[in-house]
């Protein structure tokens, strides 16, 4: 029997260790001590004395001592995450675990397994930074080296890399070249996020999709949602169709699925802009289904169909695509309802909570075995990887899989392991590991005067 397991990028959503996973990079295991260091760097820049050319003044949600450098960190990192891109984990309290100081009612970060999206006003080149600077060329020049050391603020965060390296090269782009540099201390202020959006290549707005305006980021992601969709429609099983609503005929299931998803966004017609990504044939099918679709529609039907099949994906192998398709319809659920601005945090019927809760539940290791299983199956073993819970610690986990399977050749003489390690190492999940694996009336682990070292019998 094959249980459901997940592919070795996304073992570390089963894991308990602090975990950020920003569903658009996948996800990333926090080092130790890295969002204090992010926190230090944040308070010593806000500290900085040149936020006083720069002092303008900041809405009551912000700390009595935070300057316009704080305020500028606090909005450049919602944009470094993405503009309404799904982020999850154990440590995607991002806001609250670096920038808790500059608040004025600051809260603990929520460290429970979760998830967010959120919108943020902030455009290159900066957002509060240059509110100050008037006509003065001067104080131009101090702005844009503000905003561009607020970048360093953020190293070492990997998953919001390739979007803070996009913006390292924006700054570069432009302080490289005199006229561009120029431009940058004379044009209106109002001018400044167009004139650095024009400047971006293909590669930089790939990453940068915000830059594309309101409908060029509704665009991006419906072009991408579409993309996971068809994966999903080719690779996922279904019973009465190829995606979730039964019955839907494969001819239709993108346009049928737009149709829907534009009606849990609750939006009151189909975007005109949405032809930009569809095409006119396809965009007026979408029309006419939501149409039929928008005054009898069960957001909570719906709901439960998208989970179902979702969770069908998980068991397909399908994961990643499952991941790309909610992110995906988050953002343009969003973008559709921000339309003619830029993108909303959405109300939406998504049931990302409850397919973060399934996938850990179908593909979570088994904790225990039956002892049915050796008494009456010949030679039986466990279907689950004994070791798949230690992630990055390949010599370990071999060592347990050797130890569990002498155990269930009938191996009985006794297997001692001598763990030795820094904290979140492994040494107390590689323990838990055996206890449970060889638990049973002649396997109990003896604990030696270290609880790095055990001994079962």
């Amino acid at each position: 029997m094959d249980r459901p397991s997940l592919p070795g990028s996304l073992q570390l959503l089963l894991s308990d260790d602090p975990v950020l996973d920003l569903y658009s990079y996948g996800p990333w295991r926090v080092p130790d001590g890295l969002y204090e260091q992010v926190r230090a760097r944040a308070v010593a820049l806000n500290g900085d004395p040149a936020a006083e050319a720069l002092a303008v003044e900041l809405p009551g949600f912000f700390a009595e001592d935070t300057t316009v450098i704080g305020a500028e960190l606090w909005h450049l990192l919602q944009f470094l995450v993405g503009s309404v891109a799904l982020c999850g984990g154990s440590a995607c309290d991002l806001a609250y675990e670096t920038m808790s100081d500059f608040v004025a009612e600051p809260r603990q970060p929520n460290r429970s397994w979760t998830w967010s999206s959120g919108d943020t006003p902030f455009l290159p080149p900066a957002y509060w930074l240059m509110d100050g600077t008037g006509d003065d060329p001067e104080l131009r020049e101090l702005a844009l080296g503000l905003a561009r050391r607020c970048l360093d603020v953020f190293a070492g965060i990997e998953p919001l890399e390739p979007r803070r390296r996009a913006l390292i090269a924006l700054h570069d782009l432009r302080a490289a070249d005199p006229a561009l540099a120029k431009e940058d201390r004379v044009a209106p202020l109002e001018a400044l996020p167009g004139l650095w959006a024009e400047r971006a290549g293909p590669e930089l707005l790939a990453v940068l999709p915000e830059l594309l305006g309101p409908a060029g980021y509704l665009d991006w992601a419906c072009s991408g949602f579409l993309a996971a969709h068809t994966r999903l429609i080719e690779h996922v099983p279904g019973a009465t169709s190829a995606g979730p609503l039964p019955g839907t005929a494969l001819t239709f299931e993108h346009e049928v699925t737009l149709a829907c998803l534009l009606a849990q966004a609750e939006v009151s017609e189909v975007p005109a802009e949405l032809a930009m990504s569809l095409g006119l044939s396809r965009y007026t099918q979408v029309q006419a289904g939501f149409s039929r679709l928008r005054e009898g529609f069960d957001a909570d039907t719906w709901h439960s169909l998208v989970r179902s099949w979702l969770a069908r994906g998980v068991l397909a192998g399908e994961a990643e695509a499952c991941r790309a398709w909610l992110d995906m319809a988050i953002r343009v659920s969003g973008a559709v309802q921000g339309l003619p601005g830029p993108a909303v945090n959405p109300e939406s019927s998504l049931p990302v909570t409850a397919f973060q809760r399934d996938l850990r539940v179908l593909c979570a290791p088994r904790r225990a075995v039956n002892p049915l299983l050796a008494r009456y199956v010949a030679d039986q073993r466990p279907h689950t990887d004994p070791a798949a819970e230690l992630v990055g610690q390949p010599e370990l986990a071999e060592a347990l899989r050797a130890v569990v399977e002498a155990r269930w050749r009938g191996d009985r003489r006794p297997a001692r392991l001598l763990l030795a390690g820094p904290d979140s190492t492994g040494r107390m999940t590689a323990v838990d590991i055996l206890r449970r694996a060889l638990a049973g009336p002649t396997a109990l682990p003896r604990w030696s005067t270290s609880p790095t070292r055990c001994s079962p019998a």
